[in-house]
Formats: C-alpha cells, sequence, structure tokens
C-alpha cells in the first residue's frame, strides 16, 4: 500500500508527461493491468516514467472536501458509499466513448453543506485550480466525481484515482477547464 504522498507524486509526475504525450495521442491503449492473486492490488504500467502506480489502499484518503459543515476526508470505498451512477460519455480529451462510475457532485458536497451559488474550488495532485463554477452549475450538470472507467480503477494517466466528469449535453460538458482530472481536494472558495 503506498502512502499519499506517494501517491500523489506519482500522479502528479504521470499527469505532467500525460498533458505532454497528449499531442501524440493515438488510439491504441497507453496502459496495461495485471491482478495479482486474490486480495492483492492491481498494479499498472505507465509509459510516461511513473513506473508502478497501485491503486490507493482501501485505507488512503482520495478526497478532501471542506465547506460550510467542516471538513470531511474520503476513501475510494467512503466515496462509492454514498451512491455511484454509471454513465457512458464522448470524453473529450481522447474523443471516445468511455463508460465511467461515478458519484454524484451533489452527495458529495451534500455532506460539508456545499450548496447553491457558492463558489466551489477544485485541486489536482498537480496542483491544478479550477474555481470558476458555483456549487450549482457542478450539480446542474450533473457532475460526478469518477471512481472506475471502464469497469477498473481510473488510471493515473488518464486522470486517476478520481477525476471530474460531465454526462453529454450538460451545461460544463464542454468546458474542459472544469474536468479536473486527478482530483484531490474540494472547497468553498473564499470570496
Amino acid at each position: 500500500m503506498l502512502k499519499s504522498r506517494s501517491v500523489r507524486a506519482a500522479a502528479s509526475v504521470a499527469l505532467c508527461a500525460l498533458v505532454l504525450g497528449l499531442a501524440a495521442c493515438s488510439s491504441s491503449e497507453s496502459s496495461t493491468s495485471t491482478t495479482a492473486k486474490e486480495g492483492k492490488s492491481t498494479s499498472t504500467t505507465y509509459p510516461y516514467g511513473a513506473g508502478v502506480v497501485d491503486p490507493p489502499g482501501p485505507t488512503d484518503v482520495v478526497l478532501t472536501v471542506t465547506g460550510p459543515g467542516g471538513s470531511k476526508t474520503f476513501t475510494m470505498d467512503q466515496l462509492k458509499a454514498l451512491g455511484t451512477k454509471d454513465v457512458t460519455i464522448d470524453e473529450p480529451f481522447v474523443k471516445r466513448r468511455i463508460a465511467f462510475t461515478g458519484v454524484p457532485m451533489e452527495a458529495i458536497f451534500a455532506t460539508v453543506g456545499i450548496s447553491g451559488d457558492v463558489r466551489v474550488s477544485t485541486a489536482a495532485l498537480n496542483e491544478y485550480v479550477y474555481d470558476k463554477s458555483t456549487a450549482a452549475d457542478f450539480t446542474g450538470s450533473d457532475g460526478l466525481i469518477a471512481v472506475a472507467q471502464e469497469g477498473q480503477p481510473v488510471p493515473v494517466d488518464q486522470g486517476g484515482p478520481i477525476r471530474i466528469i460531465f454526462p453529454d449535453g450538460t451545461p460544463l460538458a464542454k468546458n474542459l477547464d472544469a474536468w479536473n482530472w486527478s482530483l484531490e481536494k474540494m472547497s468553498v472558495k473564499e470570496s
């Protein structure tokens, strides 16, 4: 099991390399997965120099959310316990349809009292911040925190371990800045 800092560092390296590598994107798969014996984690080898990155363990915090009701941390299992939704979308970065399982942002916001017209800041492991939308914008676009892609953990080189996605045809679906990859934190933006 990797410590949160190791996951953050590996994710940052992979995310930076992905941004540089997007110009050379092709339709071939960019990662390989292997599953060990029952009870062991799945490891993924990434071609961008990050080496082998294990998905978060059951006690690894993957998201911190802060709102008027305080701050709450979530493991992957705690996120999934809020309820998930399956969607297949036109993924705008790779230009193909991908099936995701995600937790509605509305359910996550409710745990700390985020709602309405408060501006929400989302921050990635590589410190990319998006803070131009309100809670109502995210929930009105059926925003989801993707916890799985094609039935598997979201690979770090594809925005994992968690990322923001929007169903096709929703207001934020075409705002690529809002699709924060390798999400680490969400909070109410101070005025």
